[in-house]
């Protein structure tokens, strides 16, 4: 409830911009256009790739989709799982969220680029117990028949492409 009230007064303050991704991937793709300098190994995709993961589609094929269309408000809804105007649907976030975090995730970039040394835990990964699935990115269980996502929301088999 307190993070609702508070989204709702951050929305009230400095309006709203379309959710899922879709934002943050449109203001890269323009920042990519005017900055000229060396970029640095940053995925700029990856909240709208990973929304749409959670939801067994293709992050990359939607991505490229969304970017294509010039309307600033379309995207891709996971809930009906359909490419639209995400406005009318709700699909939002408060714009003073979206630039605090963009405010904070460029401070912490600032601070690992600009210190001498940098210590990380390399976790190990777990061996994977035997017969169970292995979830990949964006399709389903390898196990099963692979399909893709056609623009009209189709499932092919194997044997039909």
């Amino acid at each position: 409830m307190t993070d609702a009230s508070t989204h709702i007064m951050a929305a009230l303050e400095e309006g709203i911009v379309v959710g899922g991704g879709c934002t943050l991937l449109r203001l890269a793709s323009k920042v990519d256009a005017i900055n000229n300098a060396k970029k640095v190994g940053a995925d700029k995709s990856y909240p709208l790739k990973l929304i749409a993961t959670n939801a067994c589609v293709i992050g990359s094929v939607v991505s490229k989709r969304v970017l294509a269309n010039d309307n600033p408000k379309f995207g891709y809804n996971v809930a009906t799982d359909k490419y639209e105007d995400l406005m009318p649907t709700g699909i939002i976030d408060p714009t003073k969220v979206v630039r605090c975090c963009l405010e904070h995730a460029s401070s912490v970039a600032k601070t690992f680029l600009m210190s001498t040394c940098v210590v990380v835990e390399i976790k190990e990964l777990e061996p994977a117990v035997a017969g169970s699935h292995s979830f990949t990115s964006g399709d389903k269980y390898l196990e099963e028949e692979p399909y893709v996502r056609e623009a009209d929301g189709a499932q092919l088999g194997e044997n039909q492409r």
